[in-house]
């Protein structure tokens, strides 16, 4: 039958051929169009269920930032490709803490505008809540030795040199650290001549610290996942340094997590990352399912610079020290940097590892920093690096600290919260 078809010299099939070619022609057209209406959809539903698990991180934005800030999620999460000619997005918060995002998005057809469609629409709706996801113990490991307390990078750095160069000069100090001493140090060192730690002249002065920023931006953070979370997670604080000591057990408590990260209960001193590891394995048990708030899972934040962990100064360099330092004539100190082996115990036990790297801000003229700091930053950054499991941050300025916690936040939030519609 198709070769008498193809051979046929009859009029009438050519001209039936014909008169089919611009219907079955639409036809595909038309298919191509709602496949592309289709995907758009299934891309929107994607992109506004993004949209509202991101509102939950925002409990104090406005109507107009809410509606802002999801059209920009709803955006960057459609397909590539959609050729929009339009977009709205509109949310709403219930009195419940609920989120309702809806959106519309329109598109311009191929081939229906030929039939009279010149627009094709596609809308989604979701809701999202707090509550119901993973239940997560977060605890928050803050570095509290010396080497926190370096002044903050800018104003308040010049203003700790400027406080500090007249008591250096004549000293044994102003040949390491000629422009003054960055560090606000608690203890009272051989060249300094009153009973006034450089910590009390820092606090009396309004000097910020680098520990100032690092407690500021975790509060921020425990704002914001208390806010959006409800009570599937809870944060803790564990303070080390020489030694270390779980300051707060895990809470909900605003108020007493502020307290426990401004008031640390481990002494100022050297680094010694074996403790604070000890504790964890001794302390917090196994890693948990999340599955209930009596299993949660755990997740570790180690907070350094993972500078020094242990100082020896007995001129009997052990194994493990991988810096050595003259300071003094009569005795050689050898210096630990950040060893992951310490970690190790805890990653095998299961625990989730997080760490926010506080690496230090440059100092010009200060042989501390030359030769303690610098030549090692690329051992001390791979080291910490080694104990991640979950996520790695790293920033020096006030602003890359902070934008650690907050992308920290924001991941953990999504972590405890939920799609309802």
């Amino acid at each position: 039958m198709f070769r008498d078809f193809i051979c046929s010299e009859t009029g009438s099939v050519a001209m039936i051929t014909g008169f089919l070619i611009i219907p079955l022609a639409l036809a595909a057209g038309m298919a191509v169009d709602y496949s592309r209406g289709v995907d758009a959809r299934m891309d929107l539903q994607d992109a506004t269920d993004a949209a509202a698990l991101g509102m939950l991180a925002l409990p104090d934005a406005t109507a107009a930032e809410l509606d802002a800030a999801a059209l920009g999620i709803v955006l960057a999460n459609l397909g590539e490709g959609l050729e929009l000619e339009n977009a709205t997005v509109a949310v709403e918060r219930t009195g419940d803490g609920r989120i309702i995002v809806e959106a519309d998005i329109d598109l311009s057809p191929y081939f229906m505008q030929i039939s009279g469609f010149t627009v094709l629409t596609a809308d989604a709706r979701s809701v999202a809540a707090s509550g119901g996801g993973e239940y997560v113990d977060v605890y928050l490991m803050v570095d509290r030795s010396a080497s926190t307390l370096i002044a903050k990078p800018g104003p308040d750095m010049t203003a700790m040199l400027n406080l500090t160069r007249p008591l250096v000069m004549g000293t044994v100090i102003e040949t390491t650290e000629p422009d003054g001493c960055a560090f606000a140090c608690h203890d009272i060192d051989n060249w300094q001549t009153d009973a006034v730690t450089l910590l009390d002249r820092a606090v009396a002065n309004n000097i910020g610290l680098r520990s100032d920023l690092v407690t500021d931006a975790a509060a921020t953070l425990a704002v914001t996942l208390l806010a959006a979370s409800g009570d599937n997670l809870r944060i803790g604080v564990i303070d080390f340094a020489e030694d270390a000591a779980l300051n707060l057990a895990p809470s909900t408590d605003l108020a007493a997590i502020q307290m426990a990260l401004d008031t640390p209960i481990v002494p100022y001193g050297r680094t010694h990352y074996h403790e604070l590891f000890d504790l964890v394995m001794a302390d917090l048990g196994v890693q948990g399912s999340g599955k209930t708030a009596a299993d949660p899972r755990k997740l570790l934040v180690l907070i350094t610079d993972g500078a020094y962990s242990q100082v020896y100064t007995d001129g009997t360099m052990r194994p493990d020290a991988t810096v050595t330092v003259d300071s003094s004539p009569d005795i050689t100190a050898f210096y630990e940097l950040f060893d992951s082996s310490v970690c190790q115990p805890a990653i095998a036990q299961g625990f989730d590892i997080t760490v926010i790297n506080t690496i230090y801000f440059p100092l010009l003229n200060s042989v501390k920093y030359d030769d303690l700091v610098l030549p090692y930053a690329p051992d001390i950054d791979g080291a910490l690096q080694d104990c991640v499991t979950d996520q790695y941050f790293e920033g020096s300025t006030a602003a890359e600290i902070e934008n650690a916690f907050g992308t920290l936040a924001e991941s953990l939030v999504v972590t405890s919260t939920r799609l309802v519609e």
